[in-house]
């Protein structure tokens, strides 16, 4: 159990990253995931975060149901819950130090790409949508990060803000409670 200054730390990483994740609906695992591994066994860590996102995400859908165009967005949706399982057997069968390291590398990677505003090549093509999908929600599942690169994705799609907001809730809500009920 977590007591003191380690409590303190974890309760602020996911205040952080649950504004983040609220106000742009993606981003809680890369803001909060790199101060909880500092306390927290990797997998400890991805646990809380799924939880957190499944309540944000679930109330970031309620508000923003309006601005869904499932008509274009269901290939990127649906291709994200396949990895699931497979995503949460890697959780519990990676190292915590490999979990560690990749999971670093994954942030400092998003970070990079997010500094120097990296495109997606591609982005627009149609056969991109399930691959990025799955890409993504592996890496959510595994590694409580990945989220940017749907993000990247929505963004090279030309849709709404508010239509990004409503997509990305939705999807990572689904991926997330499917990865919850797997992982139980």
């Amino acid at each position: 159990m977590l007591m003191g200054w380690e409590l303190a730390l974890g309760l602020v990483a996911m205040f952080f990253g649950a504004i983040v994740l609220g106000t742009i609906s993606f981003g809680l695992g890369t803001v909060a995931m790199p101060f909880l591994l500092l306390i927290l066994l990797p997998q400890d860590a991805v646990v809380i975060v799924t939880a957190m996102i499944i309540l944000t995400t679930g109330l970031t859908v309620v508000q923003t149901w309006r601005h869904l165009r499932l008509r274009e967005t269901w290939p990127f949706i649906v291709a994200g819950l396949p990895p699931v399982p497979i995503g949460v057997l890697a959780l519990h069968e990676f190292n915590p130090t490999a979990l560690r390291v990749i999971i670093a590398v994954v942030v400092l990677t998003v970070g990079v790409m997010s500094l120097f505003s990296v495109r997606l090549p591609g982005a627009r093509r149609r056969w991109m949508a399930p691959v990025i999908g799955a890409a993504t929600t592996f890496m959510v599942t595994t590694f409580a990060v990945g989220a940017p690169l749907a993000a990247l994705y929505s963004i090279e799609q030309d849709w709404s803000r508010d239509g990004i907001r409503a997509t990305l809730a939705l999807y990572f809500l689904m991926a997330a409670a499917l990865g919850w009920s797997c992982s139980q």
